[in-house]
């Protein structure tokens, strides 16, 4: 009996992954990103409205999306557009296919998010 708790308290140990395996991973998952494009996140309605947005995998990286209870759907911003405004504040290089983005709470007139750690707000008439 204490040979087999003895065991079973050290499988934890052997489960923890090192930074290569995260890496190769991250790697693994780019490699199968457009094998699954069209898969939808987590939908999120607009407050006092019939819409909502959602994120859906392509076959580049993630689109960000809003649609009405009609079923009419378009994009929730110009990708294009917030990343060449998001590497502007970050000074890299942003790839709008690949928006890091997280927290995303669309207001009247503008949308807060987070970003490499760091939380936005951007007026989507303006940015």
């Amino acid at each position: 009996m204490r040979v087999l708790l003895s065991l079973l308290l050290c499988l934890p140990l052997f489960a923890q992954g090192t930074p290569p395996d995260y890496q190769r991973f991250l790697t693994l998952t780019d490699k199968l990103r457009p094998l699954t494009p069209g898969i939808v996140g987590e939908l999120h309605w607009l407050e006092k409205s019939d819409r909502f947005w959602y994120s859906r995998s392509t076959g580049a990286g993630t689109e960000y999306l809003v649609a009405s209870a009609a079923g009419v759907k378009q994009p929730a911003f110009d990708h294009q557009r917030l990343a060449q405004t998001l590497a502007q504040q970050i000074g890299q290089t942003v790839n709008p296919d690949r928006l890091a983005l997280s927290a995303l709470e669309f207001k009247a007139d503008s949308l807060e998010f987070v970003s490499n750690a760091e939380r936005y707000e951007m007026n989507l008439a303006t940015y």
